[in-house]
């Protein structure tokens, strides 16, 4: 029975390295066959910038001033992104009122009240000595004077008046009592004090960023036609007449020889499925490779 010669650390050192063979070969292959795949690019035309409409938004406070109030943004120019509002016209007007309307008071005269008419019963004093107010001999009497003589209006209230007597000279006493309800003054009144307020209407409106246009690397020229078409020779073209013994007569190129279409659509679908190796695959071949001789160089390495 034969027996391996070869140092066992020959052997271990050989299938290290294979192991390192194949991580390197993984490392290589499979990298770019797991990388992660970017997004897709999609093109795009683009797409403008669009302001909407002027549209109402509100309006301004109520104020006495007839000059418009700031624009709301501080921002000016229609092309502007960022002019989105402004003060509208025309002004709103309302009537502001400062001081409501007082009608006026007419004035009032100086008024007597409670009248009561007297007349002195007790010895009739000289005219000229007109009997004290507090006499008791004062008697009310119960209806007003006939004459003009005795009319309230004619004589001062509260003050004792002497009329004459033909027969004695003498004459009596009377008495007019009343009180006194003072007079009011007019009052002119207040006339409405008002002034006209003015608001303005606030006009709003959006603005929408226009797109970019997008445009996508092209992946190569592209090859006009397929597989499938063959160029004309010079030959298609229609000869010219040949002359036969005297006599016209049609001469009929030979066509070129043309490959089947299902020979070449086979040759077509060999060379793409040739080129369409993807590295998986390659990396699952390799693999294979690596093992077998792995197990290789363990069967050498137990005889």
């Amino acid at each position: 029975m034969m027996h391996n010669t070869t140092p066992r650390w020959v052997l271990r050192r050989s299938t290290s390295l294979l192991t390192i063979s194949l991580m390197a070969m993984f490392g290589l292959v499979a990298a770019p066959a797991l990388s992660v795949t970017p997004d897709e690019c999609v093109p795009s035309n683009g797409t403008p910038a669009v302001f909407s409409g002027w549209a109402s938004g509100g309006s301004t406070p109520w104020q006495h001033d007839q000059t418009p109030p700031a624009d709301p943004d501080g921002r000016g120019g229609e092309d502007n992104p960022l002019n989105l509002a402004m003060i509208g016209s025309p002004p709103e007007t309302q009537k502001h009122v400062t001081q409501e309307f007082e009608p006026p008071t007419p004035a009032t005269d100086d008024e007597w009240i409670d009248r009561v008419w007297h007349n002195y019963t007790g010895n009739q004093p000289p005219p000229n000595e007109p009997p004290a107010l507090n006499d008791p001999k004062w008697h009310a009497l119960p209806a007003d004077p006939q004459s003009e003589n005795h009319a309230f209006e004619a004589h001062t209230p509260n003050v004792p008046y002497n009329v004459s007597n033909e027969n004695n000279g003498r004459g009596a006493w009377f008495l007019w009592t009343a009180t006194l309800v003072p007079g009011t003054p007019g009052d002119p009144g207040q006339a409405e004090g008002s002034h006209t307020d003015y608001r303005w209407p606030i006009l709003t409106r959006t603005f929408t960023p226009g797109q970019t246009p997008v445009e996508c690397p092209s992946e190569g020229p592209d090859v006009e036609g397929d597989g499938d078409e063959t160029p004309s020779p010079k030959g298609d073209m229609d000869p010219s007449p040949v002359q036969v013994a005297g006599e016209q007569a049609a001469v009929t190129p030979t066509a070129p020889a043309q490959v089947p279409t299902h020979v070449a659509s086979g040759l077509g679908e060999t060379a793409s499925a040739q080129s369409d190796l993807s590295p998986l695959g390659l990396l699952m071949v390799m693999f294979g490779v690596l093992l077998m001789a792995a197990a290789a160089v363990r069967r050498r390495a137990r005889v």
